[in-house]
C-alpha cells in the first residue's frame, strides 16, 4: 500500500508540475503578444450612430490573444446544413427565424454585431435562406468595418454560394481576425429570387443598398438606408485562428470514473511524445464564375470569347480549367481554353492554352500540367476557342466583364502570344474558371535585425515582412540623398550609410525627381552601398509642392498630365531597377492630393500601380500622402480607403506633424493617424509613417514650442506606440550630413540617432 500511495503521489505531482507550465506558457505568450486593454480599446473602439442609440446588438466575449490584421480573400463553398446551429460560438444572429424579407436581389443588405472585449477569429459566415423562387439562387456574403452606425470598408467577401435549400447557408472563411470593442456589418446579396430571413422591425440595425450589381462589393459602401430590424445572419467564432467551431449544439460529454486498481510494482512514466508540427495547408481556389449559365451565347465559331477575373489576397498555381457547354456541334465538337495577363481591361499575353477536347454539354474541365502561376490581387482573362458552328458557351446575365474578338476572326487553335487587335468588349459573364491552389502558413515571428536583406520586402498578413519572417524598420528622410536638390552625400554614399547602419536605420526614403537630373549610375551606387549595410532605399518619383520638382501639382496633372513625361519616366526607372533587393518600394508622390476631383486622383494611382506592377512584380507600390485630411484623401469620406485598396497598392502611408507631444494622434479627429492606422489594418496592407517631424530650434516644422531637449523624449514615444499599434515602419524627417534646413533636420551625434538605434533593436 505504501508503494502505491508514492506512485500515486509522484503521476499527480507530475501532473500539477504538467499543468502549471502550460498556464505558465500560455500567460507567458499573451504578455509578449498583447496590447494593453487602453490601447486596445483606443485602436478598436466603436463610434455608433445616436440616431441608433435604442438598438439591440448581439456580444460575445473570449480572452485576449494577439492581434493580426484583417485579410481579403474569395473562399470555397463548405457543406451548409438546413439544421438551426444553436449555441455555436457566434456574431450575429442564429436564432429560430419566423419572418423572411421580400426578394432583393442586386442589392447589398446586412446587420450590425459588436463584439465584446476579446479578440477572436471569424471561421465561417451562414445566412437563413427562408425562400427562393425558381432555380436555386446564388449568394454572396460579406464582411464590411463600421463607421459611425453605418457600413464602411470591405474586409472580405465570399465567391458564389449556391442556395439550393432552404435553410442555414454557410462558407468558410480564412480565419479572419476581429477586433475586442467593435462593431462588423455581416452582408449578403442575391443573384436570381431569394428572401433572407429577418426579425421583426423593432429589433437590431440593418442596412439596405441601392441597386448594386450582383458580385459588385465596393471597397466603402456609401449610398444605403439604416432601418431597426436584423437579418438572420451570423459569424462562426474561436478564440485562436484556424480553430474549427462547432456549427450545431456540443452535447456534453461525461468524465469517465475509474475504480482503483492496486499497483504491485512501480510503473514508468512515458516521456510526452514532441508537439507534432504544424505545416502549411493546401486550399483550393476559383478564379472565374462557377454558376449554372442562364443564355446560350452564338457566334462562338472562329472568334476568342471569355471573361475578366481577378484573384483575392492569395494567388498560387493553377492546377485546371472549366468551361459550361450550353450546347454541341455533334460534328465538330472541339474545343480549346486559355489564359491571358490583363492589360488595361482588355487580354494581352498568353500564360496557357489547352489542347483540343470534345466537349460535353454542361462542365467541362482539362488539367493545366504547365506551370501557371497566379497572383494575388491580379486580373486575368479566361477564354475559349470552338470548332463547329453548333458549339455554344453560356453565359449569365449582363453583370461581368467579357470580351470577344470580334471582326478579328481567330480560326480554331490559334493562340497569339500577344493580342494585339482591339476586339470587343462587353458586361457578359461567361461560364469559365480556373482552380489553383495556394500554400497558408502561419506568420512568422516579428524580428528587428540590421542583417543584409536576401530577398525583396512583402505584404504577410499586413506587415511588412522579408522572406515570409516580418520585420519592423525604422528610417530617416534624406531627400536630397542624390544631390542637386537640399542637403546632399556628396556621391560619398558609403560612408552615409555606413553611419546611418551603425545608428540602426533599415530605411532611407530620399527624392528621385525628374527636374533633379541624376544619372542611372548615382542610383546604382547609392543602391549598391545601402546593400553593403543593410539598408533599404525608397524612392519618390513626384513631389505635390514645387519644392524640387519645377510646378505645383494640380487637378490636371492628375486628370491626365502626368503621361506625359512623369509616367515614362517612371516605368523606364522601374524597368532598371525592378531586379534590385536594396529597393524597398517605388512611391508615387509626396503628398499627393486632390481636393478639386478625386477620381481623378483616384484614376492616377489605379493608372500608376498597375503599370509598374506589370514591370515590376518584385517591389510593393504606394501613393503617397499626408494622410490628415488632404483634399481627396479624407478617412472621413472614405477616399483614403479607397485609394490604398487599390489591388496593385502594396502600402499605407501617412505623416505625423503638429501634435509633437501626443504619441498617437488623431488629429484633425476621423482623419488623423490613428484613422490611418485603422484603414490599413481593415484593408490588410502595411503601415508607414514616411515623415515623423519635430522642431529642433522652437521656430519651424509646425510644432513652435518644445524645447530642443524633450525632442528624443517625444519622437522615441511616438515610434513606441506607432509600433504598438501595428504600423510597421517609421520614418523620421529629416537627416542631413552637416546640419542646418528647415528647422526639423538632425545630424551624427544628435540625441535623435540614439533614439533610433533603441527603436531598431525592440526597445523603445
Amino acid at each position: 500500500m505504501k508503494g502505491f500511495m508514492q506512485v500515486l503521489i509522484v503521476v499527480l505531482s507530475l501532473i500539477g508540475i504538467t499543468a502549471a507550465v502550460y498556464l505558465v506558457q500560455q500567460k507567458t505568450h499573451f504578455l509578449s503578444q498583447a496590447y494593453s486593454g487602453d490601447q486596445m480599446l483606443q485602436m478598436f473602439s466603436n463610434v455608433t450612430n445616436p440616431s441608433l442609440a435604442n438598438s439591440q446588438t448581439k456580444t460575445f466575449n473570449f480572452s485576449s490573444t494577439s492581434p493580426n490584421n484583417v485579410i481579403n480573400a474569395t473562399s470555397q463553398s463548405i457543406p451548409s446544413s438546413s439544421q438551426n446551429p444553436g449555441s455555436s460560438i457566434v456574431l450575429g444572429n442564429n436564432n429560430s427565424p419566423s419572418t423572411s424579407e421580400s426578394y432583393n436581389q442586386n442589392m447589398i443588405n446586412g446587420s450590425r454585431f459588436t463584439t465584446n472585449s476579446g479578440q477572436s477569429y471569424a471561421q465561417s459566415i451562414s445566412v437563413y435562406l427562408a425562400n427562393y423562387d425558381g432555380a436555386s439562387p446564388q449568394i454572396q456574403m460579406a464582411i464590411y468595418t463600421d463607421i459611425n452606425g453605418s457600413p464602411g470598408r470591405l474586409i472580405w467577401n465570399s465567391s458564389d454560394i449556391i442556395g439550393n435549400h432552404k435553410g442555414w447557408i454557410s462558407v468558410s472563411l480564412p480565419s479572419i481576425p476581429l477586433y475586442p470593442n467593435t462593431a462588423y456589418w455581416l452582408m449578403f446579396n442575391t443573384h436570381g429570387k431569394a428572401a433572407i430571413a429577418e426579425v421583426n422591425p423593432g429589433q437590431g440595425i440593418s442596412w439596405n443598398s441601392n441597386s448594386v450589381k450582383y458580385g459588385d462589393w465596393p471597397p466603402v459602401l456609401s449610398s444605403g438606408t439604416l432601418s431597426h430590424k436584423e437579418y438572420f445572419i451570423y459569424l462562426s467564432l474561436s478564440p485562436s485562428p484556424n480553430l474549427i467551431t462547432p456549427t450545431t449544439n456540443p452535447s456534453a460529454t461525461l468524465i469517465p470514473t475509474y475504480s482503483a486498481t492496486p499497483i504491485t510494482s512501480p510503473t514508468s512514466i512515458p516521456t510526452p511524445a514532441p508537439t507534432t508540427p504544424i505545416y502549411p495547408t493546401i486550399s483550393n481556389l476559383i478564379l472565374g464564375f462557377k454558376g449554372t449559365p442562364a443564355v446560350t451565347d452564338t457566334g462562338d465559331l472562329n472568334s476568342l470569347d471569355g471573361g475578366e477575373f481577378t484573384t483575392g489576397s492569395q494567388g498560387g498555381p493553377a492546377t485546371s480549367m472549366s468551361i459550361y457547354i450550353n450546347q454541341v456541334d455533334s460534328t465538330n465538337p472541339g474545343v480549346q481554353l486559355g489564359i491571358y495577363t490583363d492589360y488595361y481591361g482588355k487580354p494581352q499575353n498568353l500564360l496557357w492554352h489547352s489542347s483540343t477536347f470534345n466537349a460535353i454539354q454542361g462542365w467541362n474541365t482539362v488539367p493545366i500540367s504547365q506551370s501557371v502561376n497566379l497572383s494575388a490581387n491580379t486580373s486575368y482573362w479566361l477564354l475559349f476557342n470552338v470548332n463547329g458552328a453548333g458549339t455554344e458557351g453560356g453565359w449569365d446575365a449582363n453583370s461581368g466583364n467579357g470580351w470577344y474578338s470580334g471582326n478579328s476572326n481567330v480560326s480554331f487553335g490559334t493562340w497569339s502570344n500577344s493580342i494585339s487587335y482591339s476586339g470587343n468588349t462587353d458586361s457578359q459573364l461567361y461560364a469559365i474558371y480556373v482552380t489553383y491552389s495556394s500554400t497558408n502558413t502561419s506568420p512568422s515571428p516579428t524580428i528587428s535585425s540590421n542583417s543584409s536583406q536576401s530577398s525583396f520586402v512583402s505584404n504577410c498578413n499586413g506587415q511588412f515582412c522579408i522572406n515570409g519572417v516580418n520585420k519592423k524598420f525604422v528610417g530617416v528622410n534624406f531627400y536630397g540623398l542624390l544631390g542637386n536638390c537640399g542637403p546632399s552625400a556628396n556621391s560619398n554614399y558609403d560612408s552615409v550609410m555606413q553611419t546611418l547602419s551603425q545608428a540602426g536605420v533599415t530605411l532611407v526614403r530620399f527624392w528621385l525627381f525628374q527636374p533633379m537630373g541624376r544619372s542611372v549610375s548615382d542610383l546604382q551606387n547609392a543602391l549598391d552601398a545601402a546593400q553593403n549595410h543593410g539598408i533599404y532605399l525608397l524612392p519618390v518619383f513626384a513631389n505635390q509642392w514645387a519644392d524640387c520638382d519645377g510646378s505645383q501639382k494640380d487637378d490636371s496633372w492628375y486628370g491626365g498630365g502626368y503621361t506625359a513625361n512623369y509616367k515614362p519616366y517612371v516605368l523606364n526607372i522601374v524597368q532598371q531597377f525592378k531586379n534590385n533587393p536594396a529597393v524597398f518600394g517605388w512611391m508615387l508622390m509626396n503628398e499627393a492630393e486632390d481636393g478639386t476631383n478625386p477620381n481623378n486622383l483616384y484614376n492616377f494611382t489605379q493608372d500608376m500601380a498597375d503599370s509598374i506592377r506589370q514591370v515590376d512584380q518584385n517591389h510593393l507600390v504606394t501613393l503617397g500622402t499626408i494622410g490628415r485630411g488632404q483634399g481627396g484623401t479624407l478617412v472621413s469620406t472614405g477616399d483614403y480607403a479607397n485609394l490604398y485598396n487599390i489591388p496593385n497598392i502594396g502600402f499605407v502611408e501617412a505623416h505625423d506633424y503638429d501634435s509633437f507631444d501626443i504619441a498617437y494622434p488623431d488629429v484633425p479627429s476621423g482623419d488623423g493617424i490613428a484613422s490611418d492606422v485603422q484603414v490599413a489594418h481593415d484593408i490588410g496592407k502595411p503601415m508607414l509613417i514616411g515623415e515623423e517631424g519635430m522642431s529642433s530650434t522652437n521656430a519651424k516644422c509646425n510644432n513652435g514650442n518644445q524645447a530642443w531637449s524633450n525632442r528624443p523624449a517625444y519622437t522615441q514615444n511616438k515610434i513606441s506606440q506607432a509600433f504598438q499599434h501595428g504600423v510597421s515602419a517609421y520614418i523620421l524627417w529629416m537627416f542631413d550630413l552637416n546640419g542646418g534646413g528647415d528647422g526639423c533636420e538632425f545630424s551624427p551625434g544628435d540625441p535623435l540617432m540614439n533614439v533610433l538605434k533603441t527603436c531598431s533593436i525592440g526597445s523603445c
